[in-house]
């Protein structure tokens, strides 16, 4: 995940087994069933709180293995 204009809140992660993954100032959010677009707009919203009008990338960079 990228964060325009905030670099300290880009970061990698993986999504643990529950379907979570930790976020800076969000902490554990839910993201299970979530398209890449639904994920980013959700974790957005949750960062809107705290900056104002964050800009984020968020990208998969493997995907689990089955």
């Amino acid at each position: 995940m990228t964060v325009q204009r905030f670099p300290d809140l880009s970061f990698q992660a993986a999504i643990n087994p529950e379907g979570n993954i930790v976020v800076p100032l969000l902490g554990t959010v839910p993201l299970q069933g979530l398209t890449l677009s639904e994920a980013q707009a959700k974790i957005t919203e949750g960062l809107n709180r705290y900056v104002v009008n964050p800009i984020l990338v968020v990208s998969l960079l493997n995907q689990r293995p089955n």
